[in-house]
């Protein structure tokens, strides 16, 4: 009946199918009972009033602390695991130290946010109900590529007029002003030109990031060159959704990156096993393949990371003119504490690079949930894609390690502006009895 068709073949895909759509059940359900809480928490505190201190609810403890500079390399590191009191009278999200009341009023919950939002006054406020009903729907949409457009991370619908390149980062010249404009610089090794750019041809304040001692041992031996640009500050600190000391792990060209190395089988060293086959291997090979386990020689570093908003605060900026990030993985968790505690971003044009990105397998090239993920979040904001770099989802990483690991790393350059010119749409066809 199946000729010569591998039936253990079909079972995987059977298998893969059924985890995929169990795993849309999941997120479905999650997600519906995350509805059914906002409409509950609305119901209690129309019949309850409002709670004290409302006006600043929702801010988390890790993003109003601003560090006192950004340059320290040291700080206090925020737990995954925190507690809040829960009593009739108190709605609010305040975080309280756990061991300075009676435990028994407490519950454990996790590191998940509370969405704020950057209000005009600059302090952070609550979303309402509307909002994070809204927020949920973007976050569910994106995770699962339940969308109108599941390659929305991979196709420009804006024009730039004056692009400039740096390597593969691509900027928009239309949208900065001379003279009057703020540039982050996250991510930068041994190449700080961007930053150096925009600090001496356009006088822009510019703030370069990068915990890894490479890029630390650069600017301290090129300390007179960067003194010399009155505009160009350099910090030795990393790009995270949280703020405090964060381990990171080694990474290529000598720079550091959120990823660690996992546990994997090499297979290029297989054996058969010195005492001889048991039963089963007998039957369905005897091959054994030798475990590799990277923590034993893939080199951690303690760093100091903050948050967007930290450093926004601590450097006393409310908007920024371009965002550039190129953090070898920590986009992700960077750009989610800042989409959950600002809402829209106060950026007009971000620049960068999408790493270990994975592609929905019903679409493929260009079809990332991960980078879709973000991408929506910034449509919904006003922040549209002039630039990618490669639209069938980007390039792979070769080395054998991830495929012996299971993982296929790729990554993505891409670049959005706020308001930009829309690029001209497909003429819509006309179908008799639809219009």
């Amino acid at each position: 009946m199946f000729g010569g068709s591998d039936p253990g073949k079909k079972m995987r895909r059977w298998n893969n199918a059924s985890s995929t759509l169990w795993g849309n059940r999941l997120v479905c359900f999650l997600a519906g009972l995350l509805v059914a809480k906002l409409l509950i928490d609305a119901s209690c505190s129309s019949s309850l009033g409002a709670p004290t201190g409302a006006s600043t609810a929702g801010a988390p403890t890790g993003n109003t602390a601003a560090a006192s500079s950004t340059s320290s390399t040291t700080s206090t590191t925020s737990t995954s695991t925190e507690r809040r009191r829960t009593t009739e009278d108190d709605d609010d999200t305040t975080l309280y130290d756990s061991g300075a009341v009676d435990a028994g009023k407490y519950v454990e919950f996790t590191s998940a946010r509370r969405p704020t939002k950057l209000l005009s006054d600059g302090n952070l406020g609550p979303l309402s109900v509307a909002e994070r009903l809204r927020l949920l729907e973007l976050k569910v949409a994106s995770s699962i590529n339940w969308m109108s457009n599941p390659r929305l991370g991979s196709m420009e619908t804006v024009k730039c007029q004056s692009m400039k390149k740096f390597g593969d980062i691509n900027v928009c010249l239309d949208r900065i002003r001379k003279n009057d404009c703020i540039v982050y610089d996250f991510g930068l090794r041994k190449e700080p030109d961007l930053g150096f750019f925009f600090a001496e041809e356009y006088g822009c304040e510019v703030h370069g990031f990068d915990p890894s001692p490479i890029s630390v041992e650069y600017f301290e031996k090129n300390k007179d060159k960067v003194d010399a640009l009155k505009k160009y500050h350099f910090h030795p600190v990393g790009a995270s959704g949280t703020d405090g000391d964060l381990t990171l792990f080694e990474y290529n060209w000598g720079q550091v990156s959120s990823v660690q190395y996992p546990y994997h089988l090499d297979r290029d060293q297989c054996k058969d096993r010195d005492s001889g086959p048991s039963e089963e291997e007998k039957r369905f090979g005897s091959k054994i393949c030798q475990s590799v386990k990277p923590s034993e020689f893939q080199k951690p570093f303690k760093l100091a990371v903050r948050t967007l908003w930290t450093i926004m605060k601590s450097l006393g900026h409310t908007h920024l003119d371009l965002l550039k990030i190129d953090v070898e993985g920590s986009e992700y968790q960077f750009l989610e504490e800042a989409f959950d505690t600002l809402g829209c971003l106060p950026v007009e044009q971000i620049a960068m690079e999408f790493h270990h990105h994975s592609l929905d397998p019903r679409y493929g090239g260009g079809s990332s949930p991960n980078v879709n993920g973000i991408a929506l979040q910034m449509q919904a904001c006003g922040h549209d894609l002039f630039f990618v770099r490669d639209r069938d989802g980007g390039h792979c990483d070769g080395h054998k390690w991830w495929f012996d690991a299971g993982l296929m790393f790729r990554y993505q350059h891409v670049s959005f502006m706020k308001n930009g010119e829309k690029l001209p749409q497909p003429t819509k066809i006309s179908v008799p009895g639809f219009d």
